[in-house]
């Protein structure tokens, strides 16, 4: 199994060669869409279990949307 700080270096280096290679807005893109697919097809009668998977998973995208590929970013790179 990998090392936690390896791990970390690794997504560290690609969220530099995404936002080196000006894919921000790409990257935005994608995570909105999945985002949109993600509530519009999340089923009705849900457990307590899964819909503690749903926020969970909502949470990991606000993450990445609003704080590591910014709409500043994506701006700057208009």
């Amino acid at each position: 199994m990998a090392d936690v700080a390896e791990v970390r270096s690794q997504i560290s280096e690609m969220v530099k060669a995404i936002r080196f290679n000006g894919c921000v807005p790409t990257m935005r893109a994608a995570l909105c869409c999945y985002k949109d697919w993600l509530t519009e097809t999340q089923p009705y009668g849900l457990s307590v279990s899964d819909k503690q998977g749903y926020a969970d998973e909502h949470r990991r995208l606000d993450f990445l949307l609003y704080e590591v590929f910014t709409e500043k970013e994506d701006e700057q790179a208009d």
